[in-house]
């Protein structure tokens, strides 16, 4: 008997289950006789090129990281690589991997039930999210525009030379045509261990309502969800695509990667033990990074909105109405959404749910 099948029994006997295997050069199948297979021995990076980045120094608040990068183009990149069995990092992470031992009251259902969850669109309390996301107004913003001096077929100051030449754009008129409004926000889907699952929940729904208030006043919505953290010199970055400019919500994406605990404390936490980080993240799994700290990382203008984790917006999980008005102070946005009347009805739909 292996090493490894002598520690599975163990672990299993003391109640944990679902052992990782351990790194080695031979593969044990399910037959009573070990057998040799070969190991696929190319890397992470080298099966998802496009996924799992070259590592890279970068200076950020003028210190140095070397910043471990992975780049998801949508949730079912995440689900792909995830399902695929990616190679642990053992000599960082060792056997008792937080995405599988975490305990349920802190990361919720079980790893593989988590990465099922992210492709189940049967989930009920959806519903209830979606209800609660899309009740903000924003006040009368006026969006900038320009006039021009354009040719019609009907209303207007006649040409005369359109009629001599046959040309049906008889007409000569002014309009005034919007300039294109696009804002980029990211949100950080990293938060410190003592965070509720309702700090998390409030959180999703009041982002989605400021999404959805921005985009009835014509305004173009391109949504980052990133997780980053950071261990002494080193600096993990995991970078979701949601929503890109001139394409519609994907609700179910943001209900999937910000609503729930599992995203985090099981996916994302997967993510980081499949990565070739040197410093010992095992202990803590490193420091949620804040505001200005990713502000200078990606380099954002004053128009981009920083989504942070909840306590930074002041989001305590207790009264949705209160902690809706502080983010909104927080991220400055009371000049654009108008917040007694999303107070109201979103306290109004919690009634009704």
């Amino acid at each position: 008997m292996s090493l490894y099948d002598l520690l599975e029994d163990f672990l299993k006997f003391i109640g944990y289950h679902h052992l990782e295997p351990l790194p080695t050069d031979k593969l044990i199948d399910s037959k009573d006789e070990p057998t040799k297979k070969k190991v696929n021995k190319m890397s992470n990076r080298e099966r998802f090129p496009n996924i799992v980045l070259e590592p890279e120094v970068k200076t950020i608040q003028g210190e140095e990281y070397t910043v471990y990068k992975f780049r998801f183009q949508g949730l079912s990149d995440v689900y792909n690589y995830l399902k695929s069995d990616p190679i642990i990092n053992r000599k960082v992470f060792g056997i008792r991997i937080s995405s599988t031992f975490g305990s349920s009251g802190f990361a919720g259902m079980k790893y593989d039930d988590a990465l099922e969850q992210l492709i189940n669109y049967n989930d009920p309390k959806y519903k209830e999210f979606l209800t609660l996301s899309t009740k903000t107004k924003v006040k009368n913003l006026k969006i900038g525009g320009v006039f021009k001096t354009v040719n019609s077929v009907a209303g207007g100051t006649v040409r005369p030379e359109a009629i001599a030449t046959g040309d049906p754009y008889v007409y000569r008129t002014t309009r005034l045509y919007k300039i294109d409004k696009s804002v980029n926000l990211y949100a950080n889907a990293c938060y410190v261990w003592d965070t509720s699952r309702s700090q998390v929940y409030n959180r999703a729904v009041i982002l989605t309502n400021i999404i959805h208030a921005l985009e009835e006043q014509g305004i173009k919505v391109n949504v980052n969800v990133f997780e980053a953290a950071r261990k002494y010199d080193e600096l993990l970055e995991i970078e979701l695509n949601i929503k890109k400019n001139g394409r519609g919500t994907n609700y179910q994406a943001l209900y999937r990667s910000l609503c729930n605990v599992e995203f985090l404390r099981r996916l994302m936490f997967r993510v980081l033990e499949t990565s070739d980080v040197k410093n010992n993240w095992k202990e803590g799994y490193g420091k949620p990074c804040g505001e200005e700290f990713m502000r200078d990382y990606y380099k954002l203008n004053k128009d981009d909105i920083y989504f942070g984790e909840p306590s930074e917006l002041g989001i305590n999980g207790k009264d949705i109405g209160e902690d809706f008005e502080n983010a909104i102070n927080k991220l400055e946005l009371q000049n654009v959404i108008d917040v007694p009347k999303a107070k109201k009805r979103i306290r109004e739909s919690i009634k009704t749910i």
